[in-house]
């Protein structure tokens, strides 16, 4: 339920980066990392995993959901990075 909460803020405040930015477009990626990250850290800490784990636990699915999202045809099997990923970025 906290990380819900979470997610919805944050993705709540994204919102206000439409008079910024032109479109809708930006905010489908914005919502799927935000929602990958608080997920992840939800279920580490549901099974009672050390705080230090969690954080690196979520850091490892932002990295994930980011080549995911933006360079899946640079990465191994489209989420893991590789070298051609670091090369592109």
């Amino acid at each position: 339920l906290m990380a819900l909460a979470v997610a919805t803020a944050v993705a709540g405040a994204a919102l206000s980066l439409n008079g910024v930015l032109r479109g809708w477009a930006w905010y489908s990626p914005v919502l799927s990392t935000v929602l990958t990250v608080a997920f992840t850290m939800a279920g580490l800490r549901a099974l009672r995993w050390r705080s230090v784990f969690v954080t690196a636990g979520a850091l490892a699915a932002l990295v994930l959901i980011l080549t995911f999202t933006f360079f899946r045809p640079h990465s191994i099997i489209g989420f893991i990075p590789s070298g051609a990923t670091m090369t592109q970025l």
